[in-house]
């Protein structure tokens, strides 16, 4: 199954600039959520005919969101 992975990324990259860092920042954020799969990521895993393995994708998409974002201002406040 790849749509849930691009799906996963999507979100992750949404509203943020488009930047090598930044999706770089993303893409390493994105997986890493997706591997520790934090709650409710886990519980939605366990949804049945498909739903799990896209859900967990969503909310693992928003969590690296919110830490890409992080890590952005982060690299912004390092180069200036």
């Amino acid at each position: 199954v790849v749509i849930d992975e691009i799906v996963g990324m999507w979100i992750t990259l949404l509203f943020l600039p488009k930047a090598i860092p930044v999706m770089i920042i993303g893409f390493f954020a994105f997986r890493a959520m997706d591997i520790i799969k934090p709650q409710p990521a886990r519980y939605f895993e366990r949804f049945p005919n498909g739903w799990g393995i896209m859900l967990d994708d969503v909310i693992a998409g928003v969590y690296a969101n919110l830490l890409t974002w992080g890590g952005w201002w982060v690299w912004l406040w390092m180069v200036e």
